[in-house]
């Protein structure tokens, strides 16, 4: 995590399993509004957590790039 970066108890936990590679692909905004867990669909960068403000599910797992659509 950010050394000197105040993190709440849920920030600090989901930036922690981010880190250990918990959710694959995933990108964490923290700021003073709140964390924010975001994930590429489709080369978009989808809000996907807290699930009221997701604006996609989350992927899980995330498919092979073999299996991903050409261009993605």
């Amino acid at each position: 995590m950010t050394p000197g970066m105040d993190f709440s108890p849920i920030d600090r936990e989901l930036a922690a399993a981010v880190e250990r590679g918990v959710f694959p692909g995933a990108v964490v905004l923290v700021n003073r509004a709140g964390t924010v867990l975001g994930q590429w669909q489709g080369g978009r960068l989808e809000t996907v957590w807290p699930r009221e403000y997701a604006s996609k599910e989350y992927v899980f797992p995330v498919p092979a790039w073999s299996e991903r659509p050409a261009g993605r």
